[in-house]
């Protein structure tokens, strides 16, 4: 039988309780750490920021993600900005749709608002082309064409592409970073 540290998978700890999620920060088996509205209310907590960057005293080396908590799509994007800023380890989710079920995808199509988080995989335990190390690091998304080979035209037929200045900048940090 396989031990945790043998797993090719990341462990991520879900949960809103203080104690538990800095016993669980602790364990080397969990990777990261998540908490979301709904878990924080069960739990009666009621200040949302100073529950998170109290978390974020002592949760510095892993990553966690902190969920918006507005049901509208201009304070969400100004919610996730700043509980952005909290931290070098905080990754801010959005849920896919509001609780009045409106989609948020117009909000989260601007993939060069978005920073990918290089820190969360092990790129040495990627290959491609023969098994030579690599990543895939995407820069567009979409194709307005309708070819029927092609299964792309089935999810993306915006074409979209993020800032080529700081998508050069990625690579040039994945290189340093990772050679």
């Amino acid at each position: 039988m396989k031990s945790l540290a043998d797993l090719k998978i990341q462990l991520f700890a879900d949960g809103a309780d203080k104690a538990g999620i800095l016993d669980l920060y602790a364990k080397p088996y969990i990777k990261g750490l998540t908490t979301n509205p709904s878990l924080m209310k069960k739990a009666g907590i009621k200040d949302y920021e100073a529950f998170a960057k109290d978390i974020l005293q002592t949760v510095t080396a892993k990553p966690i993600s902190l969920e918006v908590f507005s049901d509208e799509f201009s304070e969400m994007r100004r919610q996730a900005a700043k509980i952005k800023s909290w931290g070098a380890n905080v990754y801010v989710k959005i849920p896919i749709t509001n609780s009045r079920g409106e989609s948020s995808l117009p909000l989260i199509r601007d993939l060069g608002a978005c920073r990918v988080g290089w820190e969360l995989i092990d790129p040495a335990r990627y290959s491609y082309w023969g098994n030579r190390r690599a990543v895939v690091v995407q820069f567009s998304r979409g194709c307005p064409h309708q070819c029927t080979y092609c299964g792309q035209r089935l999810f993306w037929r915006q074409w979209r592409h993020r800032d080529p200045v700081a998508f050069a900048a990625e690579i040039a940090w994945l290189h340093r970073t990772h050679g």
